[in-house]
């Protein structure tokens, strides 16, 4: 990442094991959840999330509760010092396929 404009070329290949999916929260799979590749590469009329860095989700305390079903910052108290700030702003993406 640069405070300037730069240009960067992402080659994705479509071949499933070079993916990794998210999967879904259990609240939400009526929405999201993991697709065929090929289906969501060929509809990028969606959001598609890029993790750019991983993000350090410390609770400030025990959770009284399942870790995995409950939202962070919204249902139990986090370290917001530990996650990054500021934004990437994107003026353009481009899938090509080959």
């Amino acid at each position: 990442m640069t405070d300037e404009w730069t240009e960067s070329t992402l080659n994705a290949r479509l071949d499933a094991d070079q993916w990794t999916s998210l999967d879904s929260r259990h609240d939400r799979t009526e929405c999201y959840g993991t697709r065929p590749l090929e289906t969501v590469l060929s509809d990028v009329n969606t959001n598609i999330l890029l993790v750019l860095f991983p993000l350090d989700i410390a609770p400030m305390g025990p959770i009284d509760g399942d870790p995995h079903r409950l939202r962070p910052d919204v249902d139990y108290p986090i370290w917001r010092h530990r996650l990054p700030e500021g934004y990437v702003a994107m003026d353009e993406a481009r899938i090509s396929f080959s």
